[in-house]
Order: structure tokens, then sequence, then C-alpha cells
């Protein structure tokens, strides 16, 4: 319909106004659940992210941990300086 056709149509009913349009335009189901199901993978794709992150820092951090020698303080000193034995390690 051209313009002047539907303004002609306004006329003959007495109102030259154009309508507002109050409903929102929504998604149909499928794309709700499509739209639905990326989110969520785009969600489990930054938690894997982070949780390899993670993972990454703490197998670094026990790779530096089991390279260094291990710490004597004056508590574990005896146990250091006497042949290692069952008998001394429970004692």
């Amino acid at each position: 319909m051209s313009p002047s056709a539907a303004m002609s149509l306004r006329d003959s009913f007495g109102d030259r106004k154009i309508p507002v349009i109050s409903r929102k335009i929504t998604a149909c189901v499928l794309c709700r659940k499509l739209k639905s199901l990326q989110m969520l993978l785009e969600n489990d794709v930054s938690w894997k992210e982070k949780m390899e992150g993670r993972m990454s820092r703490l197998e670094q951090s026990i790779i530096q941990s089991t390279n260094q020698p291990p710490r004597i303080t004056a508590g574990n000193a005896a146990l250091w300086q006497q042949p290692l034995s069952i008998d001394n390690v429970l004692k």
C-alpha cells in the first residue's frame, strides 16, 4: 500500500495520527533455545579457560616446589642429621 493510500484510508476513519506500536517483537521458541544454548556454551568456554589457567599455575607451583631442596627448620633438623630408617621416622 502506498503512503498516500494509507493516508487516505486514515482520513476516511477520521484519524491522521500514525499508530504507535506498543508490542515488542519476541523471538520464536527455537531462536530462544538456540540463544540459551549459545550462552551456555560461551559460559562453559570461559569457565574452561579459567580452570585451565588455574591448573597451569598449580602445575607450575608444584614443579617449582619439587625442584627446591627440602627446608630444614629447628623442629626437623635432628631428623635430617640421622640416617633414614623407619624407627627414626616414627619417633
